[in-house]
């Protein structure tokens, strides 16, 4: 399960991996993210450093790979 904190530290949202089918990130401060069987949905990416926001796209990538593969 990956936790994003949408813009307060209390306001979680939890987003199951093994069901990323695909991502974009279209601007600095948005992630948009498909799951299977799903529609797209846009998740804020404010405040979260630039660092960050390279690691979340990895860890991404790694379990899309992964997924697609199960499918």
């Amino acid at each position: 399960m990956l936790s994003l904190s949408q813009g307060h530290p209390f306001r979680r949202v939890e987003i199951d991996l093994r069901k990323v089918a695909a991502h974009k990130i279209p601007g600095p401060a948005a992630l948009r993210l498909r799951l299977f069987r799903e529609h797209w949905q846009s998740f804020s990416l404010e405040d979260f450093r630039p660092s960050e926001v390279s690691a979340l796209c990895a860890l991404l990538t790694r379990w899309e790979r992964q997924n697609h593969l199960k499918h």
